[in-house]
């Protein structure tokens, strides 16, 4: 198999990615670093990725909670908007990977990780609840509610939005849990209601809640880790 190829199923990223951490020397093989994407790894070979690795070694892998601020993107390039990974060194950042995404206007909690195969269990459907805080633009009838848990159908889809439950904040404002990775699904569930979401915080995820400030990250615990 292609070192490149081999990258990217492990952690989780595009074969372009693998690619820029190979030519970047974030890659060892068997404790040598090798920066040609096309080397040929075996089901015995050892990759490590990271800038301090220990020969013939895989290094323990990263588990991180962070809470994003407004305005800031999930991508590794964007020329308008600060990343997320401007927070981390470069030592940390290359082999980091965000577990999903939060959209700009999107603040809370965000997992990154370099464990492709723990990111995937905890992206898949059906497993973990999010929890959303949203405020509309606009105050709304208590039958809302009703009309939400009954689910709610998006515009060109044809299963509808299943949200597991909400709870009223404020007039204008809810939380709500729902397990789903479609586009936007809270800000188009609303949208398909006819209101408009001008705050949108994800305060937790599964069992996990975010407990720490703006702008702030810390590791999981091993606990924390196996929660998922």
């Amino acid at each position: 198999m292609r070192l490149d190829k081999a990258v990217s199923s492990a952690r989780g990223v595009s074969r372009s990615a693998a690619r820029s951490l190979i030519l970047g020397g974030q890659v060892c093989v068997d404790g040598i670093q090798v920066r040609d994407a096309s080397c040929q790894v075996g089901a015995q070979s050892v990759i490590g990725l990271g800038a301090d690795l220990i020969p013939g070694v895989e290094p323990a892998h990263q588990y991180l909670v962070y809470h994003k601020m407004l305005g800031e993107v999930c991508s590794r390039e964007d020329a308008h908007h600060p990343l997320v990974f401007r927070h981390f060194n470069d030592n940390m950042r290359h082999p980091l990977m965000t577990v999903g995404r939060l959209d700009q206007d999107t603040t809370g909690l965000l997992l990154l990780t370099t464990d492709g195969r723990w990111s995937h269990r905890v992206r898949r459907p059906g497993h973990h609840h999010k929890c959303y805080e949203v405020t509309l633009s606009e105050s709304c009838l208590d039958s809302v509610q009703d009309q939400v848990l009954a689910g709610v159908k998006l515009e060109d889809e044809h299963r509808p939005v299943q949200v597991q439950r909400i709870e009223r904040m404020a007039s204008n404002q809810f939380r709500l849990w729902i397990d789903e990775g479609r586009y936007h699904v809270v800000r188009r569930l609303w949208a398909a209601l006819g209101y408009h979401v001008v705050g949108l915080h994800r305060s937790s995820l599964g069992p996990l809640h975010l407990d720490i400030e703006l702008g702030q990250w810390r590791p999981l615990t091993q606990a924390e880790v196996d929660l998922f």
